[in-house]
C-alpha cells in the first residue's frame, strides 16, 4: 500500500452527473483489476476545513501505467463527492491504495458475469478494460448494467461501440420514456438473468452497486442455484 500525491491531468464528462477524474501516478504503481484507492479530500465542513477520507473503483485498466481514472457520481448532500466532481486540472490531491479483494483473476475466471447499476460499474469496467487490453479473448464477459434511463449510463459510448465478440453487454433501463426504444428495460430479477446469460451457473459473479440491489442480485442467483463461492460483491453507498 502506497500513500502519495497526485495531480489531476484530466476531467472528463461522463453524465449530467458524473465525473471520470484522471490522475497522474508513478508507472511503478500497479494494482488488480477491481480494487480502489482511499481519496485524502480537503474539504470544508461548517466553515472549517477538514480532510475526509473516501473509497473510490479505479475505472481505468491496470495496464495503464502512468495514470489511474476515479469516476465519481456527485450527490447534494455530498462532501467528497462534490469536492471531486468541481476538481480542476493541475490541483493535487492525497491518495492511498490499492485496497480491496474484488478481484478478477485471469488464471481462475474464464467465465465472468459483471452486474452493475450506477456508479457500481466503475470496477466493473476496470476488470472489462483489462481484458480487452491484453487480449484476453479466451475469457467469455456477460455484462448487465442497470441506469435508470439512457442519460444516466455511465461510459455509454464506450459500452455502444464494444466489438469484441467474447464481451457480451447488456444495458437495462429502469426509467424508459413512454416513446422508449431501448431493447432492455426494468431491474434486473431471475428473467434478465437467464436472457443474457445462457449458462447461468457457468460463471463467476461481480456484482457491484447500492447495497439494495447488491444484497437482492446475490439472494437471487443463490435461490437459482448459483454457488456462493462463485459470488463476489461489492456495496456502493452515497458518498458524502
Amino acid at each position: 500500500m502506497l500513500k502519495f500525491t497526485s495531480k489531476v491531468i484530466e476531467v472528463f464528462d461522463e453524465t449530467p452527473d458524473t465525473r471520470t477524474i484522471r490522475f497522474e501516478v508513478d508507472p511503478s504503481f500497479s494494482f488488480k483489476p477491481g480494487q480502489f484507492v482511499m481519496i485524502n479530500a480537503d474539504v470544508k465542513v461548517n466553515g472549517e476545513k477538514k480532510i475526509i477520507k473516501r473509497a473510490y473503483s479505479i475505472s481505468s485498466s491496470p495496464l495503464k501505467k502512468e495514470h489511474i481514472d476515479l469516476t465519481v457520481k456527485t450527490y447534494e448532500t455530498g462532501l467528497v463527492s462534490k469536492r471531486l466532481y468541481f476538481i480542476k486540472k493541475d490541483e493535487k490531491m492525497e491518495i492511498s491504495g490499492p485496497f480491496g479483494h474484488f478481484i478478477f483473476d485471469e488464471n481462475i475466471h474464464k467465465h465472468i458475469a459483471l452486474i452493475g447499476a450506477g456508479s457500481g460499474i466503475t470496477p466493473l469496467m476496470c476488470m472489462m478494460r483489462y481484458i480487452q487490453d491484453k487480449n484476453l479473448d479466451n475469457i467469455e464477459v456477460d455484462i448487465i448494467y442497470s441506469s435508470k434511463t439512457p442519460d444516466d449510463i455511465i461510459f455509454r459510448e464506450e459500452f455502444l461501440k464494444n466489438s469484441k465478440r467474447n464481451i457480451k453487454i447488456n444495458l437495462t433501463i429502469t426509467r424508459p420514456a413512454q416513446n422508449n426504444s431501448w431493447k432492455l428495460t426494468g431491474r434486473i430479477d431471475e428473467q434478465m438473468l437467464r436472457h443474457c446469460i445462457k449458462e447461468i451457473n457457468s460463471p463467476y459473479y461481480y456484482i457491484a452497486g447500492p447495497t439494495p440491489m447488491v444484497e437482492e442480485t446475490n439472494k437471487l442467483l443463490k435461490q437459482i442455484g448459483v454457488s456462493e463461492e462463485k459470488i463476489k460483491l461489492e456495496r456502493f453507498g452515497a458518498n458524502a
